[in-house]
């Protein structure tokens, strides 16, 4: 059996769980489609000061990424200058003050749109903000030269979406690296910027390489071909030819003086055996200088042959020699 104590402890418990449910709800709850100030329902009007009043709750208690978080569901509910501004001073009191700089644009822009003067003091202090800013932050103004299509644009830890290159990038002040990349190809530029301090940066990519091609040589396309190739072979196979007349002359030299140096059982003195070294070496050359020019003389007839309008000619190469069969 529950007790009166136990049960007015209960119900205790029930109360502060019911009433803690619509902060914990805006704060963890996705928003829902963000709706423009004049088209924003009751529903989202409701759950946007829900959400407000929470993060002014964090903010003021210090917890600025609590409190980040907050303002930004209730910007998400609806587009009011006010919550915008207090997402900017998050974001500046969370150190991420270029961040910072750009929501407090987006402030002044969005309360002129609006046209309502109860947002001219969100107006007001975001122009008061960015004039600190202005001072403690730097400027990069990019320019990317050439084709960068489909590239992606990086300055410091950002990337920076197309439809911002043309403007002013504010960026902390420091070392700078700015990245244009595209799939292998990218450039890079690094300067340094003090505070206030400004700055142009031309950047592009580099060319692509030029593509891989195939080099192909047809032989005998032209008569001029195969012309050219009859002469070359033509000249080996003469030049062949005479190789073998003068050292098959100079061989037979040589066995001459064996002859006569040498009895009739072939017993030569040894003075003998130099020369009878060389005619061996002399044999040998006019034996392969035959078989080159013989080759050469065939080919450059092939060749030749090949080389005139109307031909069907064929050159084959056995073990038995050489032989060559055309049509005219």
């Amino acid at each position: 059996m529950v007790s009166r104590h136990s049960r007015r402890g209960l119900w205790w418990a029930l109360a502060v769980l019911t009433g803690a449910l619509p902060t914990l709800a805006s704060a963890q709850a996705p928003p829902p489609s963000a709706a423009p100030l004049q088209q924003a329902t009751d529903e989202q009007k409701t759950a946007a000061r829900d959400a407000y009043g929470a993060g002014r709750t964090a903010f003021e208690a210090g917890d600025f990424g609590g409190a980040l978080q907050h303002f930004q569901a209730s910007y998400a509910y609806v587009n009011s200058p006010n919550s915008l501004l207090m997402v900017g001073n998050c974001q500046r009191e969370l150190g991420q003050r270029a961040i910072a700089h750009g929501t407090y644009s987006e402030v002044q822009a969005l309360a002129e749109a609006s046209g309502e003067d109860r947002y001219a003091a969100a107006s007001e202090s975001a122009a008061e903000k960015l004039a600190e800013l202005d001072a403690q932050l730097a400027t990069v103004q990019v320019t990317v030269e050439g084709s960068a299509e489909g590239a992606q644009l990086t300055v410091g830890d950002r990337e920076i979406p197309a439809e911002r290159w043309q403007s002013p990038i504010v960026v902390e002040p420091g070392v700078i690296r700015i990245v244009l990349s595209e799939g292998e190809r990218s450039a890079d530029e690094v300067v340094e910027l003090a505070a206030g301090g400004s700055t142009e940066v031309r950047i592009g990519l580099p060319e692509p390489p030029p593509p891989l091609t195939t080099a192909s040589v047809e032989v005998g396309d032209s008569p001029l071909d195969y012309r050219t190739l009859a002469y070359v072979a033509g000249g080996i196979g003469v030049a062949g030819l005479l190789t073998f007349a003068i050292t098959g002359a100079m061989s037979d030299s040589r066995f001459g003086d064996l002859e006569d140096g040498c009895d009739a059982q072939m017993r030569c003195p040894s003075g003998l055996k130099d020369t009878a070294d060389s005619g061996q070496t002399l044999q040998t050359v006019a034996n392969v200088s035959l078989v080159i020019g013989a080759l050469g003389a065939i080919a450059g007839v092939t060749f030749y042959v090949l080389s005139t309008d109307e031909q069907d000619a064929a050159l084959s190469v056995g073990p038995a020699g050489a032989r060559f069969e055309g049509r005219f």
